[in-house]
């Protein structure tokens, strides 16, 4: 199973702990893992490189994504450069490389991926999860002209990369970009979701469980932490937050802490412990 990510050094951490996770519950699939990055100095790759060179006796390829022209790709301080990455997987993988499983990098895997290497892909182009707005998404896809029935998260991708390849998606997703330009809300999940329109298969959402608000009778096979907070960040409620530092433990980044801490924070995080505590003192009523 060919497994490729997509990172700046901001997200180095991440990516470490998604692939350790994704290692750590795969042990009986020959994995080869992809990051592609845009020239990250060698010394911030050394620490995920010999970790996992050392610990399973894997060596990571690094793919620098080389001369690509992001101007025309809408981005923010929640959409980085690195999240239209995906869109130039096929180009930058190596040419032996046909099939590829991408994920991004704020996910862990809890459990087997064998029923996603075991698929034909041979007719397919790519394979995903369902996002859970869908009817919002298809709605305002269709607004665009676009005769979408159906919206898949970009996430978690099972993708045919010589039939992509072979079609140069690669300038049709250019040409998206172009088209539609700020129209696109979830710029590089919508770019694929319009070439794609109702010529995507899915896959169980346990393969890509998004928007949790409660832990599931059966933990998801992967957990996607797919909204604007993070488990890394202070203030953060998904239920299985605790999934990230479990695996956080087993990196070389063990011990750090989550980000923005302030009291500020602690008490938007902890507001009814506080106000149960500040009662009891006769604080407050």
């Amino acid at each position: 199973m060919n497994v490729f990510f997509a990172t700046s050094k901001l997200y180095l951490q991440h990516f470490t702990v998604a692939a350790t996770s994704l290692l750590e519950n795969n042990k009986d699939i020959d994995i080869k893992i992809f990051v592609i990055h845009e020239a990250m100095e060698p010394d911030a790759l050394d620490v995920p490189r010999r970790f996992f060179r050392d610990k399973y006796a894997l060596e990571i390829n690094f793919i620098n994504i080389g001369d690509v022209d992001f101007t025309r790709f809408r981005t923010n301080d929640y959409f980085g450069k690195y999240t239209y990455y995906r869109l130039f997987v096929a180009d930058v993988a190596p040419a032996g490389v046909n099939i590829a499983l991408f994920l991004d990098v704020d996910l862990v895997v809890t459990g087997s991926l064998k029923e996603l290497a075991g698929i034909d892909m041979s007719d397919k182009y790519i394979c995903a999860v369902s996002e859970t707005s869908v009817g919002d998404n298809i709605e305002r896809l269709q607004q665009l002209g676009v005769p979408a029935e159906s919206y898949f998260n970009a996430g978690v991708q099972l993708i045919n990369l010589k039939r992509w390849r072979e079609e140069k998606l690669r300038d049709k997703f250019i040409a998206i970009a172009d088209t539609y330009g700020k129209q696109l809300k979830w710029v590089d999940q919508d770019i694929l979701n319009i070439y794609f329109a109702n010529n995507w298969q899915p896959l169980n959402k346990k393969y890509n469980a998004i928007h949790l608000l409660k832990l599931l009778p059966q933990t998801p096979v992967i957990v996607h932490y797919n909204t604007f907070s993070k488990p890394w960040h202070y203030v953060d409620t998904h239920p299985y937050n605790y999934l990230y530092w479990q695996y956080l433990k087993l990196t070389p980044f063990a011990g750090r802490r989550a980000e923005a801490f302030s009291v500020k924070n602690f008490i938007l995080k902890n507001g009814r412990l506080v106000k149960r505590q500040l009662r009891k003192a006769k604080l407050i009523k």
